[in-house]
């Protein structure tokens, strides 16, 4: 199962580098040819595409190392048993937020299916299958840390806590 996790961690950062490099690209097309007084309307097109397509899919990646923003202020101050309760509440409103996303985004891909960006003529559904890819590895990620816990990590919340703790007691120490 880590090889799973892997896989789909490593296939999201690539497709969201890629979405990075073609946005980056379109991004400088776009100036040079505007410097050049010849503006183009498609790098504006491409690299909005990408960027949507790039925070979908980067967010999945992300997921993997739990490197979402998290407010824990709460979950420190009780005890281990509820700050565990709270993180897996979060976890399930974040697969149910997820699925519904995904739901709302199949619903949208249906009606897009034959629509065309203005000026570059790029179909519309290959941004909603980057965004359902997105949401699916996502939710795979998410199950998958819920319900196997990570080689490199097997007590997961517990091994973050105490190097939340370890960074507030090194802070203390330190010399002002």
């Amino acid at each position: 199962m880590n090889r799973l996790r892997q896989f789909v961690s490593m296939s999201a950062a690539i497709v969201a580098a890629f979405m990075l490099f073609i946005a980056t690209f379109s991004v400088v097309v776009q100036i040079i040819m505007r410097y050049q007084n010849n503006p183009n309307l498609w790098s504006i097109e491409l690299s909005q595409f990408a960027v949507i397509a790039m925070v979908f899919i980067g967010a999945a990646a992300a997921a993997r190392d739990r490197q979402h923003f998290r407010i824990d202020y709460i979950a420190g101050l009780v005890g281990r048993r509820t700050e565990k309760w709270f993180d897996v509440v979060s976890r399930l409103v974040g697969l149910a937020t997820l699925a519904v996303l995904g739901l709302y985004a199949i619903r949208m891909l249906e009606s897009v299916m034959n629509t065309y960006s203005t000026a570059a003529q790029i179909p519309v559904r290959y941004v909603y299958y980057l965004m359902i890819y997105g949401i699916v590895s996502w939710i795979i990620l998410l199950l998958l840390e819920f319900f196997i816990p990570d080689a490199d990590d097997p007590k997961g919340l517990e091994t973050a806590r105490a190097e939340l703790l370890a960074g507030q007691s090194d802070k203390a120490g330190a010399p002002q």
